[in-house]
């Protein structure tokens, strides 16, 4: 990357099937509320750079995406002059768009999108840091994420055993790959700085140290259940509650109630209202059944609902 800081990071961010899908159709194939979050809490603060595809793909009232300078690749007069309007910054190339970046950034620029852009940033060796969220969705798509080099290697797994998973169920977990230092244009540009006197010569970055597995080797233990297998837990679990919920508990707490007022109107009040009490206590269970049945279900119709999002990098450049 020429001008700015030499120092500037640049780092990519998706995600991504376990089988490499990253979008369809200019969208996510999946929805997964974890994800979004971490993109966002990830790239904040930072400029991000995509191509016109991915600018498009965000929801009107969040382009540009907030807290970040959006730097969008274009070579569409009408489009750029919109992308102005709406407070982002179009340029007509990555390169011009890192440029643009480096003037922003202390540390960190991120590429968000889309497939062609990954592609150029990967195949010209410009990025040093790729932050990839693997989900175990078999979601297809027309969009495939780009195949990281010899020269990159894994340095973080979250977790470092099996998988995070997300409240609809979806299993994933979160690689970070940097390129080795002395691949990376930020470690050549830093090289080529005469180094000032008395100065401990440091290394461009400080990266963790690296796992000893590659990332194909990382296969997590937890990935063995597979979203057919997450459903089925879901749905039997909505099957527990119902039957809890609208018909053992209910049972129960009928039960009970008959059997205390019998025993009140025997006069024995203690035994009775003992009996009343735990009547209480299945009614309660009951209730607490159907409100967690009712927020299941809720999440699965937004986990099916529109994978449109105001923190999702797009598919395509």
């Amino acid at each position: 990357m020429s001008g700015g800081s030499a120092t500037t990071e640049i780092g990519m961010i998706w995600a991504q099937t376990h089988t490499g899908v990253i979008g369809d159709a200019g969208a996510m194939p999946w929805h997964l509320p974890e994800d979004l979050a971490h993109f966002k809490t990830t790239t904040r603060g930072a400029p991000v750079v995509m191509g016109r595809r991915t600018w498009e793909s965000f929801p009107e009232k969040y382009r540009p995406l907030p807290g970040r300078q959006n730097i969008v690749i274009t070579t569409d007069a009408h489009a750029a002059e919109q992308i102005h309007e709406r407070g982002g910054h179009p340029v007509a190339s990555l390169d011009e768009g890192l440029e643009l970046a480096s003037g922003f950034a202390t540390e960190r620029i991120w590429v968000i999108g889309g497939g062609q852009v990954y592609s150029e940033t990967v195949t010209r060796g410009i990025a040093d840091l790729a932050v990839i969220t693997v989900i175990q969705s078999p979601a297809s798509g027309d969009t495939s994420a780009p195949a990281l080099t010899a020269d990159w290697e894994l340095t973080r797994r979250d977790p470092a055993v099996g998988t995070h998973q997300g409240a609809n169920g979806l299993q994933y977990h979160i690689e970070t790959h940097r390129r080795k230092p002395e691949m990376t244009e930020t470690s050549r540009a830093t090289e080529a700085q005469p180094a000032a006197p008395n100065t401990a010569q440091a290394a461009p970055k400080s990266a963790p140290q690296a796992m000893p597995q590659s990332a194909s080797q990382a296969t997590p233990q937890g990935a063995s259940q597979s979203p057919d297998q997450a459903s089925q837990a879901t749905s039997t679990n909505l099957m527990m509650l119902g039957l809890g919920g609208y018909l053992i508990l209910p049972f129960l707490a009928l039960f009970t109630v008959t059997l205390g007022f019998v025993l009140v109107l025997n006069d024995r009040i203690l035994p009775g209202l003992a009996f009343l009490f735990v009547a209480q206590l299945w009614v309660a269970g009951g209730l607490w059944a159907h409100l967690k049945r009712r927020r299941l279900l809720q999440e699965i119709k937004e986990a099916r609902g529109s994978t449109e999002s105001p923190e999702t990098p797009g598919a395509r450049g």
